[in-house]
């Protein structure tokens, strides 16, 4: 998971790249929006007594896994540098409920 308190550690116009793959590891998405770099961290875990990485192994090996019900987390943390720099930062999560009728 993203860690909540970690993510306030995060200061604009102080923080550095290094700083945020020290705290957070590699990005899962690397982009760029004109000079600006941008990195991605998403986190998903899916209950029903599965976690979201062995649900996809139920994929892979089934071909098909569709719970019947449970929930959902998903955090999303992205960070925009200026250079080298953190220019801005913004943190995102949720949850959902699964009922199959």
């Amino acid at each position: 998971p993203i860690d909540r308190t970690a993510v306030q550690s995060i200061q604009k116009g102080a923080s550095t790249k290094a700083d945020v793959r020290a705290t957070f590891g590699s990005p899962s998405f690397t982009s760029f929006s004109g000079d600006k770099e941008v990195w991605q961290y998403m986190y998903s875990e899916a209950s029903q007594g599965l976690s979201a990485g062995e649900a996809l192994a139920a994929v892979a090996t089934a071909g098909a896994y569709i719970p019947s019900h449970g929930e959902s987390s998903t955090q999303i943390l992205v960070v925009t540098f200026n250079g080298d720099v953190v220019e801005d930062v913004n943190y995102q999560e949720g949850s959902s409920t699964m009922t199959r009728r």
